[in-house]
């Protein structure tokens, strides 16, 4: 087992799930939120979240997730 996975199986379940429920929000939130204000997005902005819409459709999720993170360290 690797030092990350020690790390997560140490994590008590109920910690865990609370996490889940916290991002599921969070996420569902965000989403709300563009979807409210997609309109008044540049076209740039527009093109990103359509992009990451396209390919969660597709069950892309790893690229979901890594396109969020460079947005996020870009930043």
């Amino acid at each position: 087992m690797t030092h990350a996975q020690n790390i997560y199986e140490s994590i008590p379940d109920e910690v865990k799930r609370q996490f889940e429920f916290d991002v599921v929000l969070s996420v569902s939130k965000l989403i709300e939120e563009i979807e409210c204000k997609y309109p008044l997005l540049s076209n740039q902005e527009k093109t990103f979240f359509t992009t990451m819409g396209d390919a969660y459709k597709d069950e892309k999720y790893n690229a979901v997730y890594e396109a969020f993170g460079k947005v996020l360290i870009n930043e």
